[in-house]
């Protein structure tokens, strides 16, 4: 992949990420103070969870000139590493390369100094570096006061916290830099001054045309590894160390790699494999797992992984994905013990919210999607008893027998708490995941058991959540009582917003109830029986519909709130995009999809904002899901049974697309290519894998052309040979709507 470089508004936000530490800044080259969990801390250098430093800031004095704190003119966006370009019209240019390497709590930066003049020129770089060895968030320790030191075994700056055993080191390839401690800083901070401060000075003269080159980096002890070991392996392994990381990066950009006639969307598809891998977090004693969204959100959620790590499968991460449920399952027995799943865990370790109902559904279709992929049926037996207590525990919610649970969902507004569609439509999914799950360990009872009852949830929802007047399914389900107050307070909000038009709307919801019933809210989750599968056509069209309606589409995507009309985010519309997919209108979802991808590095390059177009994360986990799954398992529609070796295809591409390929797709440890081509009144799939492999092609009319031609009528089942391939031609009249 060719690097991303940016030229204006780089006051933005940037991260240089690892899965042991990452570096948050503006992409000007400055560490602004940002966030909000811990005012003001949450940019900077963290290894969860500790935060390490503020910042380092990069002065220069050319020839005679005073020193000046440098101030990026570009910035550069690799999927290893990121760049800070400097220029001085024709006198020099400087590149400030930083990376951190896999697997360890160290960043490091390589600055490149070129002389653009004819003659020889001295220069003088200074660091200067601010440490800030604080606790994460919801810790229970005090802050403690920073120290310094130089140390000259280690040749660089141990920085070290009084109170804690926390340490960092800042080391340089350069024997004769000039080490000190304390002194001026060139961005003073408020505060209560209990950080400490030191600096390297390195000087050079440098000929026409030639380049000074010097290399530093920020070590922190953990658990695992000591400053020493770092110093150690970085001193012998340094390039070896990123050759690695980009290797690993572009064996994961090979996998599912997305060819279209459509940049746009194939450049953010790439690029959203990127954001995945920069938010892994592992943190030792807890674990390791995909985290929500950088600066705010870099630590674990339920619900934000129920979209992310499907993402996250679809492009062949089983790994994070396993990773991400364990620590889930494990975190949620440590804290609830009844199989509820928590919304959201610290890298401290601590619990903000023990879980919504819904998330705790969500978790075993989780499992279910890593099995049907991966074929990893010890991962099952694994995971199958914290799934059935996750789903006993929701159902447990459901007091009045009609498995409706009551609860928070997704959106975790106040008073939303009753009986929710996206807790129904979820729990449904959880238990045919169940069903399923039952019957790869042979267990046919508790199968029937789990598939009857989601039959029978299925109609509950059909006849209670469906409003005919809306022609959408509603949001809530609640008793005249209990949905007067929220009514009347959700009013109150409305009438100090200014929105006297949603006054009136609460208003009427609340005259002449007489019993419990569904109210349309307008929210984005309406989506969910769609998302899931759980709509039948008649109903799925009507509300597919009614979607696309201005009250609910923006510019950049599905608002939040057809009432309100005000944001968007990547989660709905990536929830709206794979309704659409689900039930055949691929232009549909198309649309949705690029109204998405819009958005693609407003802020940081090779990235999207968590709120459309550029608010909230800069980077966030979830946006794959709107981007891998209607592509994956719809428009190519791909549904895997890794365990049997075998894959199911209903493909169904958008008219804007006569052409599509999707490579390197992962199905257990096989890897199969996909090239669609559509021509005249035919379309043509070709498929092709590494490993024997069965097809079952669903589509009513079909040649398929391998070692012989078949004609067949209905669904087709291909065997293919190790490096077989099949190609597979049917008429364009097939039914969109499955």
């Amino acid at each position: 992949m060719e690097s991303l470089v940016k030229g204006a508004r780089l006051n933005d936000l940037y991260i240089t990420a690892g899965d042991r530490l990452y570096a948050i800044g503006s992409q000007d080259g400055d560490f602004p103070a940002l966030g909000g969990h811990i005012p003001g801390e949450m940019g900077g250098l963290w290894v969860h969870p500790q935060k390490v430093m503020d910042g380092f800031w990069l002065g220069i004095a050319w020839g005679e000139e005073e020193t000046v704190v440098a101030q990026a003119t570009s910035f550069r966006v690799a999927p290893s590493h990121t760049e800070h370009i400097y220029e001085s019209s024709s006198d020099w240019k400087m590149t400030r390369k930083q990376w951190i390497p896999d697997g360890m709590p160290v960043l490091v930066v390589d600055i490149s100094l070129r002389n653009r003049q004819k003659l020889p020129k001295s220069a003088v770089l200074t660091l200067w570096f601010r440490s800030n060895l604080r606790p994460g968030w919801l810790a229970e320790e005090e802050r403690g006061r920073d120290r310094v030191t130089f140390e000259d075994s280690g040749s660089g700056l141990l920085f070290y916290n009084q109170n804690h055993p926390w340490q960092v080191l800042v080391a340089a390839t350069e024997a004769d830099a000039k080490w000190a401690v304390d002194g001026n800083e060139p961005r003073p901070r408020r505060g209560d001054g209990a950080w400490a401060i030191g600096s390297i000075e390195v000087s050079r003269i440098i000929q026409p045309d030639q380049a000074m080159r010097f290399t530093f980096w920020i070590a922190a002890s953990t658990q695992d590894w000591t400053l020493a070991e770092i110093q150690e392996r970085m001193s012998a392994y340094r390039d070896e160390l990123l050759t690695a990381k980009e290797k690993r990066l572009a064996q994961i950009q090979r996998l599912s790699t997305l060819n279209v006639p459509d940049a746009d969307i194939q450049h953010a598809f790439q690029w959203a494999k990127c954001q995945l891998d920069w938010l892994v977090r592992e943190v030792p004693g807890l674990g390791r797992g995909l985290g929500a969204g950088v600066p705010e959100y870099p630590w674990w959620f339920g619900c934000d992984s129920g979209y992310a790590l499907r993402g996250a499968l679809d492009t062949g991460r089983f790994d994070i994905a396993k990773e991400t449920v364990r620590l889930l399952a494990h975190a949620s027995d440590r804290t609830n013990g009844n199989g509820r799943i928590i919304h959201e865990m610290s890298t401290t370790g601590k619990i903000y919210n023990p879980g919504n109902t819904q998330e705790s559904a969500q978790f075993c279709q989780l499992i279910w999607e890593i099995f049907r992929w991966s074929g990893d049926v010890a991962f099952v037996r694994e995971m199958m008893p914290y799934a059935q207590k996750a789903l006993d525990w929701v159902l447990q919610q459901a007091p009045d027998g009609d498995d409706l649970a009551y609860g928070y969902g997704i959106i975790e507004v106040e008073d939303l708490n009753l009986k929710l569609i996206d807790t129904a439509v979820y729990t449904w999914t959880a238990l045919g995941s169940l069903a399923e799950l039952s019957r790869v360990l042979k267990m046919e009872d508790a199968a029937e058991e789990y598939e009857q009852r989601a039959i029978r949830l299925r109609e509950t929802i059909d006849q209670r959540f469906w409003m005919a007047e809306e022609q959408t399914f509603g949001d809530i389900i609640g008793s005249p009582d209990a949905m007067a107050e929220r009514l009347a307070r959700w009013a109150e909000k409305a009438r100090e917003a200014g929105r006297s038009d949603l006054v009136e709307v609460f208003a009427g919801m609340a005259a002449g109830n007489t019993e419990e019933r569904a109210y349309a809210l307008r929210n984005w989750v309406i989506n969910t029986p769609m998302e899931a599968g759980l709509a039948g056509a008649v109903l799925a069209n009507a509300a597919l519909a009614r979607m696309r309606e201005p009250d609910f589409r923006g510019p950049y995507g599905l608002y939040l709130s057809g009432r309100w009309k005000e944001q968007m985010m990547t989660i709905s519309t990536g929830v709206q995009a794979v309704a659409d997919a689900r039930y055949g209108y691929a232009d549909d979802a198309l649309d949705w999809m690029r109204r998405m991808a819009s958005t693609m590095d407003w802020r940081m390059p090779g990235s999207m904002s968590e709120m459309s177009p550029d608010g909230g994360c800069f980077v966030q986990a979830w946006t794959l899901y709107g981007l891998a799954v209607p592509v994956t398992e719809f428009f190519f529609g791909l549904d895997p049974r890794a365990d049997q070796r075998r894959v199911n295809i209903r493909c169904r591409m958008p008219r804007a697309w006569p052409w599509a390929e999707l490579t390197r797709v992962k199905m257990a440890e096989n890897y199969l290519d996909f090239h669609f081509a559509r021509e005249a009144t035919e379309n043509q799939l070709t498929i092709v894998t590494d490993e024997s492999w069965t097809v079952i092609f669903d589509h009513a009319v079909g040649i398929c052309e391998s070692s012989e031609g078949v004609l067949f009528d209905g669904e087709a089942t291909i065997f293919l040979p190790a490096r077989g391939r099949v190609c597979v031609r049917w008429d364009m009249t097939e039914a969109r709507h499955l």
